[in-house]
């Protein structure tokens, strides 16, 4: 979900800065709205899906297209391949998402997008990826001239369902003509503040061992899971490793909203032209996790690049072609 996150928030960023002067060049009239198309390709040296550290480093590359309408109705098509996600946490997996928003601007510097993603997974995906296959979301964003304020609510549809929030805060520094005439530099710091629970995570791993009495084989592929099961089975001897998972997810199902995770961010955008790059550095802080998932703080890094391409409207077009 961080990646998700993070390729929503560039995408925002490249296109609201180059439709400025894309708009610009093309004619006098700044404010006009004009249809653009975003290509961009992104790598992370590590990702949490669903915001979850299963202590496994995972990179993934993500290829996406995004269309943004002059009426605020955004679509995207991206594709996510992840290292270390399949069901022995030894090789890629894929994935592939559907998303679609609608952005309303109600006074000036708020801004409100509802949006709906649809995410299709391949056959080898763990449990922990693919868990979810649609969400529903609300971003409010305040974001005067240096700052940005917002907060999230989402809701996951999947195997089990589970509702969400955010908080974010950062800091716009931005320089034009910085090499080049009409060039950008952007530089985003800022923290995410994740609310929710592991409700779902348990009661979900609860039915599969009481169906599936192989679901515990898959389960211990996971080491953090492995090494919890070990731990456990020093001080009860007498019990199997499978009833040590059962009393656990069944002594724990039940899970309260709260604080679940922090994330220290700090992305820059460079954008020349039609040409964007993108790159941040963050560090993930989990918080209050299940004792068979790591708690440990996880730093990983960013790089990207991105081509714009925007369709001025035919009668704006024919319009500037009469007052010439």
């Amino acid at each position: 979900m961080v990646y998700k996150l993070m390729l929503v928030l560039t995408g925002m960023l490249v296109l609201t800065e180059l439709q400025g002067q894309l708009s610009g060049s093309v004619n006098s009239h700044e404010n006009d709205p004009i249809n653009a198309l975003l290509l961009s390709f992104d790598y992370f040296t590590n990702a949490n899906p669903n915001n979850i550290n299963t202590g496994t480093r995972q990179p993934s590359f993500s290829p996406s297209v995004n269309f943004i309408s002059r009426f605020g109705v955004d679509l995207s098509l991206a594709a996510n391949f992840l290292g270390n996600s399949d069901d022995a946490y030894e090789n890629y997996s894929s994935e592939l998402d559907l998303m679609a928003g609608y952005q309303l601007v109600p006074c000036k510097h708020f801004t409100l997008y509802p949006s709906y993603g649809h995410y299709f997974h391949s056959n080898n995906s763990n449990p922990l990826k693919a868990f979810f296959t649609d969400e529903f979301r609300l971003d409010a964003d305040y974001s005067p001239k240096i700052l940005n304020a917002g907060i999230s609510a989402g809701y996951l549809l999947g195997k089990r369902n589970t509702f969400y929030t955010e908080a974010h805060v950062s800091h716009t520094i931005s320089i034009d003509n910085l090499f080049f005439k009409k060039d950008n530099f952007s530089l985003l710091p800022g923290v995410d503040v994740n609310f929710g629970d592991y409700e779902y995570l348990n009661l979900y791993f609860l039915d599969e061992l009481t169906a599936d009495g192989t679901f515990y084989s898959n389960l211990y592929n996971y080491p953090l899971v492995r090494r919890y099961v070990l731990r456990q089975h020093l001080l009860n001897p007498d019990m199997t490793y499978t009833e040590i998972l059962y009393n656990y997810f069944a002594d724990k199902a039940s899970d309260n909203f709260k604080l679940t995770s922090l994330s220290l961010n700090i992305p820059f955008y460079y954008m020349v032209g039609k040409f964007g790059i993108s790159a941040g550095i963050y560090i993930f802080v989990p918080i209050s996790q299940p004792d068979y998932l790591s708690d440990d703080a996880q730093f990983y890094v960013n790089a990207g690049l991105s081509y714009y391409i925007g369709f001025t409207p035919s009668k704006q077009v024919k319009g500037e072609r009469g007052r010439k």
